[in-house]
């Protein structure tokens, strides 16, 4: 199973005790029941389907009903390296980054200058920057293997970079349009 950001989590049959409905605020999904010491006790994913069509669905494939594995002990490496997929030094250095870049130009700031030109331009750098360390941890083995922790792989956090790439994307141009038309006033 992959989480994107909360990372993945590998399960042979015998591992899974119980599979269950949850319900939350607007939303409902499957909680699993498991007796993987290192996973959390509580695993529960929201999804876009009914649960019950989620439960019905891994009852139907069978895997519930299998004995062993022929993968058993590439699940149980992968089980080694469960959790957040990133390092927790990057995502400092990267949250660190963002926020100077957001608040870089308020050292420019003066009290004839307009606070919310100064805090965009300071945004747009921000989003900026956020995109290009998506793009880079996508497309660039090296920084990958830098802000990853060991044994995890880019396609666990594919569409979580995707949706940062594509979110500041979207605001690197909304924060543009915006200055262009707080600078023209």
């Amino acid at each position: 199973l992959h989480a994107s950001l909360f990372g993945s989590y590998s399960f042979a049959p015998q591992d899974i005790n119980n599979i269950e409905t949850v319900s939350g605020f607007l939303s409902s999904g499957i909680r699993i029941h498991h007796n993987v010491e290192k996973y959390n006790r509580r695993i529960e994913f929201y999804c876009f389907k009914k649960p019950h069509q989620v439960i019905e669905t891994i009852h139907q494939t069978g895997f519930l009903n299998q004995t062993g594995t022929p993968q058993q002990e590439a699940i149980e490496k992968k089980q080694q390296y469960c959790g957040f997929p990133f390092r927790i030094s990057a995502v400092l250095v990267v949250l660190t980054g963002w926020l100077l870049l957001l608040f870089s130009n308020f050292r420019r700031y003066s009290a004839g200058t307009d606070a919310l030109v100064v805090f965009i331009k300071g945004a747009i750098l921000a989003t900026a920057y956020l995109f290009m360390v998506g793009f880079l941890a996508f497309f660039m083995p090296s920084i990958r293997k830098l802000v990853l922790r060991e044994g995890r792989e880019i396609i666990e956090v594919k569409n979580f970079l995707f949706f940062l790439m594509f979110m500041t994307g979207l605001m690197f141009i909304l924060l543009n349009i915006v200055s262009l038309l707080l600078s023209g006033a």
